[in-house]
């Protein structure tokens, strides 16, 4: 199965092929766990594209996608025999899109099943490792805990949010057929409206924001606009390519 028609991949020697760290069945799981996550976050009526899928397996496993293409492939058609995703293909280039299938109730259903089996009970006297970001204090010691802080400053997050809107208001104007601009745009939008939130999840911006550097750069867009969105990412404690 082709997932990704006219997405633009410059193979190197020695490249992904050559560093597969995990097993096929092993890597299918968690495949199957981040198709799922995603698709249970956002409303039903949304698609997820196959850039955001790369950009969060590329986070998630510090690993490519392309590395697991024929895993994916695999699971991409279990899923959808099961009716538990719908895919499809849009524009031009044929960019995968996923989306909820009908079966996805009972796709809920067995993975909230899975996830109310008890944990094994805790060993005593372990000790507990947080990180603190963007320090990286460690508190050590037997038992010890430490607290998580992860919350961007509102005035980084304000910036971060101008600068999306100036990539919005360039991809208006950009010379692109009409679905493939409609879709990038969307993008734009999601990340944007992460930035209002109260509390935004530091985790969905990283994976939207680098679904849309993806989204840029297979446009071949080296714009001033992106330039400031990279440049409040970074302030924002988030990098992107």
């Amino acid at each position: 199965m082709d997932l990704a028609r006219g997405l633009i991949v410059e193979e190197k020697p020695g490249g992904d092929s050559a560093q597969r760290t995990r097993s096929s069945d092993v890597i299918r799981t968690q495949l199957r766990k981040l198709l799922f996550n995603m698709l249970n976050a956002r409303p039903a009526s949304r698609s997820l594209q196959i850039y955001e899928v790369m950009t969060a397996f590329q986070t998630a496993a510090g690993e490519s996608l392309k590395t697991y293409w024929q895993e994916f492939s695999d699971v991409v058609d279990d899923l959808s025999e099961k009716s538990y995703i719908q895919h499809n293909k849009r524009g031009g280039s044929g960019v995968s899109l996923f989306f909820r299938g009908l079966a996805f109730d009972a796709w809920q259903d067995e993975m909230m099943t899975k996830r109310s089996r008890p944990a094994p009970a805790p060993v005593p006297a372990s000790n507990t490792y947080i990180f603190h970001s963007p320090v990286g204090a460690v508190q050590t010691g037997d038992n010890s805990v430490a607290h998580i802080q992860q919350s961007a400053d509102q005035s980084q997050l304000a910036g971060l949010k101008s600068a999306l809107e100036a990539v919005l208001a360039e991809l208006t104007k950009a010379n692109l057929p009409e679905d493939e601009r409609e879709e990038a745009k969307e993008l734009v939008r999601t990340t944007i409206a992460e930035t209002e939130k109260q509390k935004p999840n530091k985790l969905s911006l990283k994976s939207l924001l680098g679904g849309i550097a993806t989204t840029m750069q297979t446009l071949g867009s080296t714009s001033d606009a992106y330039t400031a969105v990279k440049a409040a990412a970074t302030v924002a404690g988030i990098t992107l390519p």
